[in-house]
């Protein structure tokens, strides 16, 4: 099992959900980079906005990436999204859209 968020991550959250949208996140920042590319996980603090501090968590890479008409349709369940990974692999955005709904239930 991969656990990505840190033992000491002090906010709120659903560590399982916040495992699965990882577990995606990294695994298609893998599947979508060429090899000798970069893959890069890390968390930033923000500001403290009314009494809420704010953290960002980011999966980052230097992969194949997606045109402006495949990200507006990502979202969107009756759409059909497929993009060919750097081996071939095909992909349907399901599990992008899955971690979105995910992130919105958090």
């Amino acid at each position: 099992m991969l656990y990505v968020v840190p033992f000491d991550f002090d906010k709120i959250a659903d560590i399982p959900s916040l495992n699965t949208i990882f577990r995606n996140l990294i695994s298609n920042a893998i599947k979508f980079t060429n090899t000798g590319g970069e893959i890069e996980v890390g968390i930033i603090d923000n500001e403290q906005q009314n009494e809420i501090q704010k953290t960002t968590i980011y999966v980052k890479d230097s992969g194949i990436g997606m045109s402006e008409a495949m990200i507006k349709k990502l979202f969107k369940i009756v759409q059909n999204v497929s993009l060919r990974a750097t081996d071939g692999e095909s992909s349907t955005g399901l599990g992008l859209l899955l971690c979105s709904d995910f992130v919105k239930k958090i």
